[in-house]
């Protein structure tokens, strides 16, 4: 998600137990780490008096909706704070997708976990 979408975000767009959260009409799931997080947000608004139909994110001393500005350096806080690099969406000096090793200089791992299913699909014919 972008910094802009995460501003529009409101309560109504994450679920209570903060297992997904609907943006711009399609629902995704909250990877199970995050969950508690987003849960912690959810109560922090709601002990501020939000209603579900408030921004899930405000700004700390107006309580108005943040700006992608604003969201920008909350992120880049928290990213410090937490040692966690966040990846860019652009760098001028890469010229192709992030490979596995762009991946792990900033911190992040990928693990191959198999396919969801057998593959290829046991349909008794030959597919060509």
């Amino acid at each position: 998600m972008t910094p802009a979408q995460l501003c529009e975000l409101n309560l109504t767009d994450v679920a209570a137990d903060g297992a997904t959260v609907q943006v711009e009409g399609d629902r995704f799931a909250i990877p199970a780490y995050a969950r508690s997080l987003v849960r912690a947000q959810l109560l922090e608004r709601a002990r501020q008096g939000a209603s579900p139909a408030d921004p899930l994110f405000v700004a700390p001393r107006d309580q108005q909706r943040s700006s992608p500005s604003a969201m920008v350096g909350l992120l880049g806080t928290v990213s410090r704070r937490t040692a966690v690099a966040l990846p860019e969406r652009h760098e001028p000096w890469i010229t192709t997708p992030p490979t596995a090793h762009w991946l792990r200089r900033r911190g992040l791992a990928i693990a191959w976990i198999g396919f969801p299913y057998q593959w290829p699909p046991a349909t008794g014919a030959n597919v060509r």
